[in-house]
């Protein structure tokens, strides 16, 4: 495990917050995974089909009925290398590790790639259809190591999008840490829990996360590695306390190798949380028919992640 025109802009975000956020049409935040619209594995490459695959399925739910979308993208191809070759970790919410002013480089190379994905994700989004805009996190003051608390001008500027009818479009980003000249990366997958919980009614399914990926959804292995008693896991049930309580052994053993933000073990982690919080939370393969049969409430292949009732 994603928008409304009104007059009075200063009287609808009081609304709003006063409501914790949450907007009377379903919102969706949606995940587009950097192997879902890169391919991986090759420098600065977009999987064009793929990206224009999710972005034509998000226009054509819109529509059938009105949404509200917030867009998390990840880097893939992009960003990884940059951040891997300069070792700029991972630290959303984490004590961010020591850093060196050798790392400074790293830093502008690193968010150079991240927004030129990200100039491709909405420009795909526009052309097909939506009123996407860009949203950097270090622009926001988005800090490695602070969590939540440096979230507060994103949230704001994510809310003034939304209620104007515009679809935000976030990347993961190079942040710096408080400690000078510390930095490091801010993946997508923490900001997408952070929004989801503060965007999304619980206990609402028309309110979601969707985490789109190159997979159908979660496997007991790496599909693909194995395709053999690997059968895809439909639906996932977590307690309040974030435990995962169906009976199931999941491998999260193979990591890609240029992934700096801790590749599968992230997503399902901040997956489970969002759910935890009433928040149901679907992951879906990209370039296929199932992320609009998802968006759209209809049946669709993939992993449910729910919270037990």
């Amino acid at each position: 495990m994603l928008l409304g025109v009104f007059f009075f802009v200063g009287s609808v975000k009081s609304f709003c917050l006063a409501l914790d956020m949450k907007f009377p049409a379903p919102t969706i935040v949606v995940k587009l995974g950097g192997a879902s619209i890169t391919k991986k594995s090759e420098f600065e490459t977009i999987d064009y089909d793929s990206l224009v695959k999710s972005a034509t399925s998000l226009a054509a739910v819109i529509a059938k009925q009105p949404h509200n979308y917030i867009v998390v993208h990840g880097a893939g191809s992009y960003g990884h290398h940059q951040a891997k070759k300069f070792n700029l970790r991972g630290c959303f919410d984490s004590p961010p590790p020591p850093s060196s002013p050798s790392q400074l480089p790293g830093v502008c190379a690193t968010r150079l790639s991240v927004q030129k994905l990200n100039l491709l994700v909405v420009e795909a989004l526009i052309n097909a259809g939506l009123k996407a805009v860009s949203i950097s996190p270090m622009n926001l003051s988005v800090l490695c190591g602070e969590g939540t608390n440096s979230m507060a001008r994103m949230i704001s500027l994510v809310t003034d999008c939304v209620v104007r009818g515009y679809v935000p479009v976030i990347h993961g980003d190079a942040c710096f840490t408080k400690a000078i000249p510390g930095a490091g990366i801010v993946s997508g997958d923490p900001m997408c829990e952070v929004l989801a919980k503060h965007f999304c009614k619980s206990n609402n399914p028309n309110d979601c996360a969707i985490f789109v990926t190159d997979v159908p959804g979660i496997f007991p292995k790496c599909p693909k590695k194995f395709q053999v008693d690997n059968e895809l896991i439909r639906e996932i049930i977590v307690d309040e306390r974030g435990q995962i309580v169906s009976k199931m052994n999941i491998n999260t053993a193979v990591v890609d190798e240029y992934d700096v933000t801790g590749g599968i073990l992230s997503k399902i982690d901040s997956a489970v949380q969002i759910a935890r919080a009433g928040v149901p939370v679907h992951i879906v393969e990209g370039n296929t028919e199932e992320l609009f049969r998802c968006a759209s409430g209809e049946q669709f292949v993939g992993t449910t992640i729910l919270r037990s009732t």
